[in-house]
């Protein structure tokens, strides 16, 4: 069968949905409407049996072909060129309140999304993550360090002279609040935890922006986008 494990991905989007029963008629209309907006073949019944009765099959063989990702291929929200940025735009363009919050569901997941992409790129997480602080080992928390038994001393090599350290790295309430919203809508729970353990890294870990770092805010941005667009052609 051709381009089974791209079909099953389709049957996976319309089975996390909830929208339909997997024997419902609808959920295979569904999955082809969303494979030919793409531009990708439809799904024939006989396929779509073949994926109810071999799912746990293809769910390994799928989850094995996911892991080998070519992250220069994802595209970039935050460069204009995500997989479903037209869409993606439009909703900001026309639905995101330029303040507040929307008091509807996706619109506000879409929101939330576009502020921890722009939290990461331009500001590098400084706004969205507070660490907790420990008093410096080292120094005993003085800031200082003695060097000689005359009692002279440097500012401490561990703390900067701070006198306390960084502890565990935790999102900040209304950060948190934004994943929360895109986790509750998505369900991508995964893909979540991902963005979030990007986000708590030690202060000196220091992003590099490449790639594979950024593909995890941009395949949250997907499949919040697919879930949005397969609602709406729900509905």
């Amino acid at each position: 069968m051709e381009n089974i494990l791209s079909k099953f991905e389709s049957y996976r989007l319309v089975q996390r949905s909830g929208e339909f029963n997997m024997f419902d008629p609808r959920a295979r209309e569904l999955a082809n409407e969303l494979r030919l907006s793409d531009n990708e073949g439809s799904i024939s019944k006989d396929e779509w049996v073949y994926i109810i009765k071999n799912y746990a099959k293809l769910e390994t063989e799928y989850e094995q072909t996911k892991n080998k990702i070519d992250y220069e291929s994802i595209g970039d929200y935050w460069e204009g060129n995500g997989k479903y940025q037209e869409a993606y735009d439009n909703i900001w363009e026309t639905q995101v309140p330029p303040k507040d919050e929307s008091p509807i569901e996706y619109v506000e997941a879409v929101r939330c999304m576009g502020r921890l992409i722009y939290e990461y790129y331009n500001n590098g997480n400084c706004n969205s993550v507070e660490f907790d602080q420990e008093e410096c080992e080292h120094c005993d928390g003085v800031g200082y360090e003695e060097l000689s038994e005359d009692g002279d001393s440097e500012v401490c090599s561990f703390c900067d002279g701070d006198c306390y350290i960084d502890g565990d790295a935790y999102v900040n309430e209304y950060y948190a609040d934004c994943l929360n919203k895109v986790r509750n809508y998505t369900r991508a729970y995964k893909l979540v935890r991902e963005v979030e353990k990007l986000m708590t890294r030690k202060r000196k870990s220091a992003y590099t922006y490449s790639a594979q770092e950024r593909s995890a805010y941009n395949l949250l941005c997907d499949s919040l986008m697919e879930r949005v667009l397969l609602i709406k052609k729900s509905n």
